[in-house]
């Protein structure tokens, strides 16, 4: 039997529950949370547990944050691992933090990738400028076009990135209407 063959339509809900069509190939049939994920809760839940913080925070934590992506778990990870334990004594408190860092976070990558999609314009104007200067072509010429052509390459990977999801403000307060 043929990949194509193999190949079945199935309707699909992920952990964030945007659902729509799949098309996959299975090898097997499973039903549960990757491993990955399941690991990355349960380092969380270890240094949340090592560092001493009450039971009840260590659930609102998970409630809050569990169905969402799996490196946003890690920031929050990384974060509460610089805490002290004097400010682990809220469970507002820490994700307020956090969604904080993490708008600002989105913020800054906003930005980085919007100056890199503009950095086209500047390689492009600096290759222009350049190629209308009179002969002889000096060193400075290669500067410019070779600079020119890196920002075309970084202007690509821009428009290519996104800013992914964060767990910011707006979306920290979704979360605890919900629950």
């Amino acid at each position: 039997m043929t990949q194509d063959e193999k190949a079945i339509r199935i309707l699909y809900t992920n952990y964030r529950g945007e659902t729509g069509l799949r098309t996959i190939v299975p090898e097997r049939i499973y039903f549960g949370s990757t491993d990955w994920r399941d690991k990355r809760i349960r380092r969380l839940h270890e240094l949340l547990a090592e560092k001493r913080v009450d039971d009840r925070i260590q659930r609102d934590i998970e409630e809050i944050a569990g169905p969402i992506e799996p490196e946003i778990i890690e920031r929050l990870e990384r974060m509460i691992a610089r805490l002290r334990v004097d400010e682990l004594q809220s469970t507002d408190i820490v994700l307020e933090r956090f969604s904080e860092k993490e708008d600002r976070r989105r913020s800054r990558r906003q930005w980085l990738i919007n100056l890199s999609r503009a950095s086209f314009t500047v390689g492009i104007t600096g290759s222009l400028w350049v190629a209308n200067k009179p002969p002889p072509i000096q060193w400075w010429h290669y500067a410019v076009w070779t600079g020119a052509l890196l920002l075309l390459g970084l202007s690509a990977y821009a428009f290519r990135t996104e800013v992914g999801d964060h767990l910011g403000r707006r979306e920290l307060r979704t979360r605890q209407k919900k629950t």
